[in-house]
């Protein structure tokens, strides 16, 4: 009776067929939103990142004067200013929706050389993946890029007279 009792013991410690498939479907869903979740963030971490340089670049040229040549008369009665700042957003490598952002662009003292040029970005962030949906749809992120008028900008009326303006391709969406 105990030579029986010690095959069964025995017998039962070497039976763990399906062990290995219990443990990776518990792991599984775990794993799965890890690497989904660093995939996500990764790519808006990207794409706050391409923005931000974009909005710099894009302050720049405005600061200098200088316009891409689409921008010398804008479409939609666009400023020739925030068409160049839309043109660097909307063609960046990593680059965001284009209707999904919202670009405002300010002069606090007027275009004038020597003062402050402020342009602003915000995009809204949305899941690659779908798993992190939660997290990220229905937020947004912001960046802003504040440049001194290096060139006078009276050769192409940036915008109406006056001390101090702001502009944007949406309403409600201002420089701060």
């Amino acid at each position: 009776m105990q030579t029986g009792l010690r095959r069964r013991l025995h017998n039962s410690r070497r039976d763990e067929k399906g062990a290995s498939l219990v443990e990776f479907v518990l792991i599984l869903p775990i794993f799965a939103l890890l690497l989904f979740g660093i995939i996500d963030f990764g790519l808006v971490f990207g794409g706050f990142i391409s923005v931000q340089n974009e909005v710099n670049a894009a302050a720049r040229e405005v600061s200098l004067g200088a316009l891409p040549p689409q921008c010398q008369t804008p479409p939609n009665g666009e400023t020739p200013a925030l068409c160049t700042i839309l043109q660097y957003i909307n063609t960046s490598p990593l680059g965001v929706k284009p209707g999904q952002v919202k670009v405002a662009l300010s002069y606090p003292t007027g275009p004038t050389v020597g003062a402050p040029l402020i342009v602003c970005a915000q995009a809204q962030l949305n899941s690659t993946t779908g798993l992190t949906s939660p997290f990220l749809n229905g937020r947004s992120f912001y960046t802003r890029s504040e440049i001194r008028v290096e060139q006078s900008q009276a050769t192409y009326n940036p915008l109406p007279g006056g001390p101090s303006y702001t502009v944007s391709n949406s309403n409600g969406f201002v420089c701060t």
